[in-house]
């Protein structure tokens, strides 16, 4: 009884959501000044949540039927409440280090990916440095190709000598700003050895 209660319930409370989407998107597109939309979706919005649903309800079915079998393995050897324990125990940490390991570390990895592959986009906008110590000059040992759009940003948005001479009331040194891209290196190790040669030391 009360489980159809609260699937009612439930139904009720999609219904009334999937009807008040496009008012309530609208009102925020309102506020930011943006046409309004003649549908959310609610087939597609429905679809994927029922997809979703099923999906996790079969992920936990997965961990439970897991759990349930290490905990019959261990119990032909241990106590029942021992099992229990360790069997639960193990599927935790396998699960752990599976999310660790392998979504964790592949979402990380295409991160990084799209991340360098936006880092390499020419960017025209910013020539590049003459300067012999400047990062991505044609003397420098840090490619300008390899320093990324935000390196050249970096790079070539520095305070300009004029401009520090002006502030200081005397002429100033030349400014040198060095940046290490993405692909400088595979680690932060040796793009870090690059680094500190380019770094003159007067600077």
């Amino acid at each position: 009884m009360i489980i159809w209660v609260l699937f009612s319930t439930l139904i009720v409370i999609t219904v009334y959501t999937l009807n008040q989407i496009i008012t309530w998107q609208n009102s925020i597109r309102l506020r930011m000044e943006m046409l309004p939309i003649e549908t959310a979706y609610p087939v597609t919005l429905s679809c994927i949540a029922i997809i979703t649903a099923l999906l996790i309800i079969l992920l936990f079915r997965l961990i439970q039927s897991a759990a349930t079998k290490s905990v019959g393995i261990i119990n032909r050897y241990l106590p029942i409440r021992v099992s229990i324990v360790l069997g639960c125990t193990v599927v935790v940490i396998l699960l752990l280090s599976f999310i660790n390991g392998v979504i964790i570390k592949g979402a990380l990895n295409a991160l990084d990916e799209s991340f360098a592959a936006v880092n390499r986009l020419l960017d025209s906008e910013y020539e590049q440095p003459q300067h012999n110590s400047a990062s991505g000059s044609p003397q420098s040992l840090i490619s300008w190709s390899d320093i990324g759009r935000n390196g050249k940003r970096f790079v070539a948005d520095g305070p300009r000598k004029d401009e520090i001479s002006a502030i200081i009331g005397r002429e100033a040194m030349q400014p040198i700003r060095v940046y290490a891209g993405f692909d400088t290196g595979d680690t932060s190790v040796p793009r870090f050895g690059i680094i500190v040669p380019v770094v003159p030391v007067n600077s």
